[in-house]
């Protein structure tokens, strides 16, 4: 009988070779392929019950291709790949700025540049799933949490842009919009200790609640 159990440590990699990263990016593109949810309806022909959600599906793959394709290694972030049965289904790049001081801010007393530099806030500049149901959307995101708020002043927080259609997702995750607009990119900020009901800190690490008990 297949003995089953939870794997406590995501498969998360933080890459560091912008060779392996477009390993990662192929293995990712190779996921998606040219899937779609069902091809448009022929002019005339009655709609299907559900190309709503069908159109929605090929909308998201086609986001994901996109941005996949254009998503070359950052040498100023992390860049995470969550790799599931040796497939990356999950590609994030974070920011995290008390990481990459500029030589023009070293003059300054060692403690104010720190200070200056951790106050603010990480930034996901890009971030992509597969529709794999893998859970990487979730431990990347805890993985970026936790990289804020191991560099962090004060309260650990992470920022981004949304486009409309991922605005209810990062809303599920604890981000707030705090200007921008949907049509240009919404920023959005998180601060897991205002949002207990969706993060959790357990010891030094920080958790979605849903999965907390897991852990």
């Amino acid at each position: 009988m297949t003995e089953y159990r939870w794997i406590t440590d995501a498969p998360i990699e933080d890459v560091v070779t912008p060779q392996r990263w477009d390993q990662l990016r192929q293995s990712f593109r190779n996921a998606i392929g040219d899937q779609v949810a069902a091809p448009p309806a022929a002019a005339g022909a009655p709609a299907a019950p559900n190309a709503g959600d069908a159109a929605k599906w090929n909308m998201r793959i086609g986001a994901a291709r996109s941005l996949v394709d254009q998503m070359n290694f950052a040498p100023d972030c992390r860049n995470l790949a969550y790799i599931f049965m040796g497939t990356a289904v999950g590609l994030m790049q974070v920011e995290v700025y008390v990481e990459r001081i500029p030589n023009r801010a070293r003059h300054q007393p060692a403690a104010e540049v720190l200070k200056m530099y951790a106050e603010r806030p990480a930034y996901i500049r890009e971030f992509t799933t597969t529709a794999s149901g893998t859970g990487a959307g979730d431990s990347l995101m805890e993985w970026a949490v936790n990289l804020a708020a191991s560099s962090a002043w004060g309260e650990p927080a992470i920022s981004l842009m949304a486009h409309a259609g991922a605005v209810p997702r990062y809303q599920s995750f604890g981000f707030a919009a705090t200007g921008g607009s949907l049509h240009d990119g919404l920023r959005m900020i998180l601060y897991p200790k205002k949002v207990p009901n969706i993060w959790v800190q357990l010891g030094d690490e920080w958790y979605l609640a849903a999965s907390a008990n897991q852990r």
